[in-house]
């Protein structure tokens, strides 16, 4: 044995020490009794009957879908339940993580003082002695629950594999004294868990979480001791960031705009149905588009963190009527209609999109007077119907559209350079992805 197996098992056998001893668990593979928590969504609607003793979660998602406040969320839930719970940190500060707690409990009260303690890590071995002061019962308190928020505020990454088995190792020991871990972490472009791949297998529940606007679309698709959720459940992120169930969300919107195929305005339809509960991809539905094209747009919006690869989505993208061809400048309405879906963002029916996309998400900008004089046509003729148009284009669409038929109320040019500024303009309260 190494030098770091020694080490390993030396301070696994003090974490094991008297004081920390080994409590009766279940060995049926049932795990062990579960552990009261004051959140029915998580205890019902997640997880079947909820977590239990020495359980190892996987709590992950991406940038900005709200980890931090679920997590204090669900520290609160424990701590109201009489659990006594130690949430670590290792990014965020102590006192902005308390403050958010006490927002949650909408003020301090006898639950939280007696059952919940925040402190912080900030690398393996700043855990390992955590770990170790668990074990001598910090001055009479003794964790039911230890959250880690976050794994990669450790310092780790997934080529370390030494270190990652090091912190197996006193997560186990954890789990052999009936402790329940939550491990917070980020995740990777797919949208698989940031780590390596031997994470995943060394924890009995994974829950995940993906944004769509206001709500949230919570997956279990590992439960080692109950049922895996493979089609989403879902929620809303209220006003302080908390999981709330949503009963009127519908996991489907029909998202409609307009955009222009070099003759006319041309209608644009797209629908993602997240209640797929399927176990293989099922191809999208396509009206008026080739497969190449539909490729090519769910590829730049997977460059923008927008998957429509997932198997729990069914995807119908429409040009309705008997069109010849697909035009390229269709691809920033079809691309904005697939991201409204997605994240049931609504657009406005005044608004157009007009635009080739590169691979990266830029518009492509050449000098078109062909179509900048159909383009004008259609913008006259909206003007005599008294129709309101907000237009984006490219920019030298934009000045020619504008040297044609001059500036009028009711007609809004906004010039722009790649998907991300028209999502950051339609949408400006959200902003990523796109």
């Amino acid at each position: 044995m190494d030098g770091t197996g020694r080490k390993t098992e030396r301070r696994k056998e003090e974490i094991m020490s008297d004081g920390f001893k080994p409590q009766p668990l279940d060995t049926e593979g049932t795990g062990g009794e579960v552990l009261p928590c004051t959140i029915p969504w998580l205890t019902h609607q997640l997880v079947d009957g909820g977590i239990r003793e020495g359980e190892r979660a996987l709590i992950y998602g991406e940038q900005g879908v709200g980890k931090s406040s679920i997590t204090s969320q669900i520290a609160l839930g424990f701590a109201e339940a009489g659990c006594q719970t130690l949430t670590l940190v290792s990014e965020l500060d102590r006192s902005e993580v308390s403050a958010r707690v006490l927002t949650i409990a909408e003020g301090e009260n006898a639950a939280i003082a007696a059952n919940l303690r925040i402190a912080e890590v900030g690398n393996l071995d700043q855990f390992e002695e955590a770990v170790s002061m668990i074990a001598q019962g910090l001055g009479g308190f003794h964790p039911q629950v230890v959250i880690l928020d976050s794994l990669q505020g450790l310092g780790l990454n997934s080529s370390q594999s030494k270190s990652w088995g090091h912190l197996y190792a006193l997560l186990r020991a954890l789990k052999e004294t009936g402790i329940a871990t939550l491990l917070i972490g980020h995740c990777i472009k797919n949208f698989q868990p940031a780590g390596p791949k031997s994470l995943e297998h060394e924890v009995d529940l994974i829950i995940r979480i993906r944004k769509l606007g206001t709500r949230r679309l919570v997956y279990v698709p590992k439960n080692r001791h109950g049922q895996a959720h493979y089609a989403p459940v879902i929620f809303k992120a209220d006003e302080i960031g908390r999981l709330v169930p949503d009963p009127k969300a519908t996991t489907v919107m029909v998202a409609k705009t307009w955009g222009f195929d070099g003759g006319g305005l041309v209608a644009v339809e797209a629908k993602i149905d997240h209640r797929g509960n399927v176990t293989e991809a099922t191809p999208p539905i396509l009206s008026g588009l080739k497969r190449r094209h539909y490729d090519k747009l769910a590829s730049i919006l997977a460059y923008h963190q927008i998957d429509l690869s997932e198997f729990t989505q069914h995807i119908c993208a429409n040009i309705p009527g008997d069109r010849p061809r697909y035009s390229p400048y269709l691809d920033l309405a079809l691309a904005m209609a697939l991201a409204s879906s997605f994240g049931q963002r609504p657009l406005s029916p005044w608004q157009v999109f007009i635009g080739e996309l590169s691979l990266d998400g830029e518009i492509v900008d050449r000098p078109n007077p062909g179509l900048a004089r159909a383009l004008a046509i259609e913008m006259e003729r909206a003007k005599r119907d008294n129709r309101r148009l907000q237009v984006f284009l490219p920019l030298s669409l934009g000045v020619d559209i504008h040297e044609r038929i001059g500036i009028d109320p009711r007609l809004m040019l906004c010039p722009v350079f790649s998907l991300k500024d028209v999502g950051e303009s339609v949408w400006p309260s959200i902003g990523a992805p796109i």
